[in-house]
């Protein structure tokens, strides 16, 4: 868990790069971003008119075929910022109810998932700060998107006091770890 604080830690602070040299509401500077999930209908040309690109990984892959794409938009934009969606596989799960991906819990329980989705992570990073030509250009870093719903059940938007799939796979541990059986209550 230390870990993967750490490294949504270090995320974090490679997002705030750019604010530091601006203003507190930095964001807006960036100008006009797309969600850039492989260029689709749209031109390199057309892509690299934005000013920032949202990289999402998961629907684009995480290869140097990615890696060049990138490196002939910043050879027509060399202004062209890039914000990365990192996007392990999370195919390292056991539940049935999530098509098999993995959730927060089997990171912290299942062993062997943690260095899976580490290495993952790594290798999605290194895919585009090692071969691109401009890895100042690179902003910022996502570790997956509208969380805590794509690495849980997102039991934070039910209702209600029942236990979601994911709590219940993980009950014994979970009631290991606190020492207490596990209710969904406000506590939990």
């Amino acid at each position: 868990m230390q870990r993967l604080l750490a490294i949504i830690l270090v995320i974090s602070c490679l997002s705030h790069r750019m604010s530091a040299q601006t203003t507190q509401d930095a964001y807006w500077q960036l100008g006009v971003g797309a969600y850039f999930g492989g260029l689709g209908t749209l031109t390199e040309l057309d892509v690299a008119r934005f000013d920032w690109l949202y990289l999402c990984f998961g629907n684009i892959p995480a290869d140097h075929g990615t890696t060049e794409l990138l490196n002939r938009l910043l050879a027509i934009n060399p202004d062209l910022k890039i914000v990365i969606r990192l996007w392990p596989n999370l195919g390292l799960g056991d539940n049935a109810e999530n098509n098999y991906q993995a959730t927060f819990l089997h990171y912290l329980y299942l062993p062997g998932v943690k260095e899976k989705l580490h290495q993952n992570i790594h290798d999605q990073i290194h895919v585009v700060l090692d071969p691109i030509t401009k890895p100042e250009n690179v902003v910022g870093m996502t570790f997956l998107e509208e969380l805590p719903n794509h690495f849980s059940a997102n039991p934070f938007r039910r209702g209600g006091d029942k236990l979601t799939w994911d709590l219940l796979r993980f009950r014994k541990e979970i009631e290991a770890e606190r020492g207490k059986p596990l209710v969904w209550d406000s506590e939990t």
